[in-house]
């Protein structure tokens, strides 16, 4: 028996299911905004719709590769890894097909632009980060919950976390490295108390969201060489970086927040694209006058709704921060606003990007914009 015939027939078991985009349960869509307003259930779905689908995605190119590239497949070590993950359960799979270094991995491989060239360079990375990832989880500092775990790292992430990062944030190089260890004025042990105590507050005033934070963000980096206070991205979905450098923890509990939403919404738009962008096409943002493209300005609205009900549920703060809190709810519902007559003017959606847009508008009505 072939390679190809003999890997297909131990792996598929790992493709039996439909397809989780295609065989939708019941409901999934009905009602959702994917915020923590719907059922808890809802998030951990779409994660399993999404874990099913770049398993199906993996699982597929591995075959293919087998069967046209059986020199490749062997010599690169795709061969070895696939046998390692068919014998991981599917707990352990899935933690491991939403490590974010996979993850990239992944989308790298299966960029329509790939060459051969390009496979030979990449695919071996894939052994190294199956033998990093157990490692990882056990000496990287990290904030755990009973349940789950996001890990925190400054320097000392992934090759491939580094590159997808690139040109919105360029890590440091060792020299400057060596500069921040000796002058920045805090430890990583202080940047994890304060991210510890920005989550806490976060529990606080929604515990639902603190839950589906340990859901969807899996590394936080400590930004100490950028311009900007907190950033995600789609190649990179599932890390997030934060600047705690002259943050105050009211403007780190809004980044996490921020960046969560923005985590969300890229395991949405694996399903469903939402809307139909036009990347020439650019927009200017209501709440900071930033330009961005139509699905940035989606996510800019998604982010701002899911602001708007963390905000409406913060309590028991000093008057001053309870003061702020209502001048940035004013500011935010107005711009939702008028992001709201935009949106509905360019009617770009999906049918279920239409559907969610309507959600959202719904769990934003009766909300005062003054």
């Amino acid at each position: 028996m072939g390679i190809g015939r003999t890997v297909r027939a131990d792996t598929s078991r790992l493709l039996k299911s439909k397809d989780p985009i295609e065989d939708d349960q019941p409901g999934f869509w009905e009602g959702a905004t994917f915020l923590p307003l719907d059922r808890p259930s809802r998030s951990d779905a779409l994660l399993e719709k999404v874990y099913r689908s770049h398993q199906a995605a993996f699982v597929a190119f591995s075959l293919k590769l087998s069967a046209t590239e059986p020199e490749l497949y062997l010599q690169t070590g795709v061969s070895e890894c696939l046998e390692k993950f068919k014998q991981l359960s599917a707990d352990e799979r899935q933690r491991l097909i939403e490590h974010p270094p996979f993850l990239i991995w992944l989308k790298l491989i299966l960029s329509s632009g790939s060459s051969r060239d390009d496979l030979k360079r990449r695919l071996p990375e894939l052994k190294r980060i199956m033998g990093s990832f157990a490692k990882e989880r056990d000496d990287r500092s990290a904030l755990t919950t009973s349940e789950a775990q996001a890990q925190l790292a400054r320097f000392d992430v992934d090759p491939l976390i580094r590159e997808a990062a690139l040109p919105e944030y360029s890590f440091p190089d060792r020299d400057r490295q060596r500069e921040f260890e000796d002058m920045v004025v805090y430890p990583m042990s202080f940047f994890a108390e304060m991210v510890t105590i920005a989550v806490k507050r976060i529990e606080r005033a929604w515990p639902a969201a603190q839950r589906d934070f340990f859901k969807f963000v899996k590394l936080i980096v400590d930004m100490v060489d950028a311009d900007f206070t907190s950033y995600s991205g789609y190649n990179h979905a599932g890390v997030i970086f934060v600047s705690t450098d002259n943050s105050s923890l009211v403007a780190l509990e809004e980044y996490l927040i921020h960046e969560l939403g923005h985590q969300i919404l890229y395991n949405v738009m694996e399903l469903d694209p939402l809307v139909i962008n036009e990347p020439e096409r650019m927009f200017r943002l209501p709440w900071s006058g930033q330009e961005r493209d139509l699905c940035g300005y989606f996510h800019a609205f998604y982010i701002y709704t899911f602001m708007v009900h963390y905000l409406r549920r913060v309590e028991g703060r000093s008057k001053r921060e309870q003061r702020r809190i209502s001048d940035r709810l004013s500011h935010v519902l107005k711009g939702l606003d008028r992001a709201t007559d935009d949106l509905e003017a360019l009617d770009r959606f999906t049918p279920r990007g239409r559907r969610l847009f309507e959600n959202l508008k719904q769990s934003l009505s009766g909300f005062s914009k003054v």
